[in-house]
């Protein structure tokens, strides 16, 4: 029975020969180099996943080369934790060789977002003979901070506040005010003689210290006043504005009218007024002043300011 068997095969081959003599012979698969992969960078490596915009994934780029130039790699990414388990194991999209880029938003296979901490991302890239590269980024972070907006709001006095007077050789800056408010000032213009221009004008110069913002993101600033015009000089007007930094001069001018009162200065953009001191902390610096032989009383100033914290 063994020597039949040997015979038909042989047969078998023989007439497969005779029958098809120009079928080729099964050649073996070529041997394939594995793709060559290579992580390239690591963008946020310190993530904040809360969805407002600053930092809310990490993004690592990579290199792809396929010698064989194949054209149906694909591509695994696999999330563990500083533990070593795995919270997301993905199959991701082709990656053709070039310049690529996959980004983790901090959440697992089911979306739910992941306790803050230390992270491994490893990326695998696999062509269609099973030959694998893989590579490991470098730890990244995810952290539970988020940006919170606040509101900075303080009254001072008129008096406790000044940094600097602007007076007029013409003009006087009482303390306190003829209305005789705990630390008022009266902006008195003309009181001792009849200027024009500068000599007329009597003003100071107001500041105060306000809360750091994270990264200077600062918003709208608002420097209101309590005050009315004299009693000795009724329908006088007086005027508010902010030193502006980086322009180097004065800006956001406003009107405050003779009825005893508040009296809101302009809304303004807060980066450009807010001024680091020397020792780095911020301060917004404003102006009050009558001219004109106005004669004007002020209480207090109410400051008011939007920033955000990264919290």
């Amino acid at each position: 029975m063994h020597s039949s068997r040997i015979f038909a095969v042989l047969t078998s081959s023989f007439i497969a020969a005779a029958l098809w003599p120009d079928l080729p012979a099964l050649a073996a698969p070529p041997d394939r180099t594995p793709p060559t992969l290579q992580i390239t960078g690591v963008h946020n490596a310190t993530f904040f996943p809360a969805g407002d915009g600053y930092k809310d994934v990490v993004q690592v780029t990579y290199e792809v080369s396929d010698d064989s130039a194949d054209p149906t790699l694909s591509r695994r990414v696999q999330v563990t934790d500083s533990q070593g388990q795995v919270v997301l194991d993905r199959a991701a999209d082709v990656a053709t060789p070039g310049s690529h880029t996959f980004s983790w938003d901090g959440r697992n296979a089911a979306g739910r977002l992941q306790p803050k901490g230390d992270y491994d991302l490893t990326l695998t890239v696999t062509d269609s003979s099973g030959n694998a590269s893989r590579a490991r980024s470098r730890t990244v972070t995810l952290s539970p901070k988020r940006i919170v907006t606040r509101t900075f709001r303080r009254t001072v006095g008129a008096a406790g506040s000044v940094v600097d007077r602007r007076v007029g050789g013409c003009s006087t800056v009482r303390k306190p005010s003829l209305h005789g408010w705990a630390g008022s000032l009266g902006y008195y213009s003309n009181t001792r003689c009849r200027g024009r221009g500068f000599r007329s004008v009597a003003s100071t110069i107001n500041g105060v210290y306000v809360p750091r913002a994270f990264q200077g993101r600062y918003g709208n600033l608002r420097v209101s006043a309590y005050g009315g015009a004299a009693r000795t000089r009724p329908g006088s007007r007086g005027g508010l504005e902010y030193w502006n930094q980086k322009r180097q001069d004065w800006v956001g001018w406003s009107i405050m009218t003779a009825r005893i009162g508040n009296h809101g200065g302009k809304s303004i953009n807060a980066r450009p007024i807010v001024n680091p001191n020397p020792d780095g902390r911020p301060y917004v610096v404003w102006a009050a002043l009558t001219a004109a032989s106005y004669r004007y009383d002020v209480k207090s100033f109410t400051v008011v300011l939007r920033y955000q914290l990264l919290r």
